[in-house]
């Protein structure tokens, strides 16, 4: 019964955590439809649907991929262009996921726009009936500050230093980075180019810091980019935090992540006290159910034990009346194994028997007079 408890206790950790890892990556920023569509039922329908199929296939072993569907005797107004950009930290059964779920809601957005894009927390997917691979997009799609707080100088560079790592020419399209207290995540599009996705962080980052002045948090999503930064200190909304679906660690030095585990200890301590206020409450009432089904079989056990045999009030079934016996019919008389060949003789034939048996004069008597025959047709 324990290792049945504890066996329940941690497959529902297990799921709550995986719910919860797969909900936050799946967690919808914005969606955008164009506003030119296609007839349904045409080559561009099918197309579109060869697309997201692609598009979800290659997810599962690549955090990127881009895809132009284009069978040959197709007009260039049939061809579709598509692309999917995981986050870099996300495992690829998060990639998978959050594309699926992305694809699942522009089919429901956008059912019949010739084009589309969804940026989520953990993927962004764009497809459309004209080619952008490779073209920059700096057009602002989503902004979101902060609560403003009363910041010092030291704060307020912390800040800046922490987003100033995060455009630096690296040469890396996923930027991720922590000082002190404060926590930061940058990624480009990598259609782009090394040079181009530098450009972009650039501007999402004055963007920020012009809107997002002295917010505790801030998130700003151009098109083919976004920067985000959250000050654990200040930021009591746990919706905008920088999540690390996977624990991922930077290449730095131990230093380092012990001072990224420290930024995080927040988002360690509500998401432990949520999890942990969960199971503990299905598990304890899992295990009081159990405990309640025990007792009350044995409750029932002891009280069968104790109790004097009953006499059974089950009704007396009487049975049915045997059917009514037939009238008397004559009497259908089975005469006795006939003896051997030359045991008996009629008196027509003139014939004696060698070995007489005993005369049965009941027999013959009755036989014959069934028959309407004398019984002294037959002598011997």
């Amino acid at each position: 019964m324990l290792e049945q408890t504890l066996f329940l206790s941690f497959s529902i950790f297990y799921l709550l955590f995986s719910v919860l890892s797969i909900s936050a990556a799946n967690s919808i920023i914005y969606v955008e439809c164009s506003q030119l569509y296609f007839t349904m039922a045409t080559s561009y329908e099918s197309h579109i649907n060869s697309l997201f199929t692609s598009l979800s296939e290659s997810s599962s072993i690549s955090n990127f991929n881009k895809f132009q569907i284009c069978p040959p005797g197709y007009s260039q107004s049939d061809v579709v262009y598509g692309l999917y950009q995981c986050r870099g930290d996300v495992s690829s059964t998060t990639c998978r996921d959050c594309v699926a779920n992305s694809l699942s809601q522009l089919k429901t957005s956008c059912p019949m726009s010739v084009g589309g894009q969804i940026q989520s927390e953990g993927c962004f997917v764009k497809y459309n009936n004209t080619s952008f691979f490779g073209v920059e997009d700096k057009m602002e799609m989503s902004k979101s500050c902060g609560p403003s707080v009363v910041y010092n100088m030291q704060a307020l560079n912390r800040i800046d230093d922490a987003l100033a790592y995060l455009t630096a020419g690296n040469g890396q399209y996923f930027r991720k980075g922590a000082f002190e207290n404060v926590q930061g995540v940058a990624q480009c599009v990598q259609d782009l180019t090394v040079s181009e996705c530098e450009d972009c962080l650039l501007e999402a980052r004055a963007r920020l810091r012009s809107e997002c002045e002295t917010s505790s948090w801030g998130n700003m999503y151009l098109g083919k980019c976004f920067i985000r930064y959250t000050d654990q200190d200040n930021n009591n909304d746990a919706n905008n935090d920088t999540y690390d679906y996977n624990d991922y660690d930077d290449d730095d030095s131990k230093k380092k992540k012990k001072k990224k585990r420290k930024t995080n200890l927040k988002q360690v301590r509500r998401l432990t006290i949520t999890v942990g206020a969960t199971v503990g409450g299905i598990t304890s009432t899992a295990t009081l159910g159990i405990t309640v089904a025990v007792l009350y079989k044995k409750y029932r056990r002891d009280r069968s034990d104790e109790s004097p045999p009953q006499t059974s009030t089950s009704p007396i079934i009487t049975p049915p009346p045997p059917p009514p016996t037939p009238p008397p019919t004559s009497p259908q008389l089975t005469p006795p194994p006939s003896p051997p060949r030359g045991h008996y003789c009629n008196v027509v034939g003139g014939c004696t028997c060698p070995i007489p048996p005993p005369f049965n004069e009941a027999f013959f008597g009755a036989r014959n007079e069934a028959y309407g025959i004398p019984w002294l047709s037959y002598r011997w």
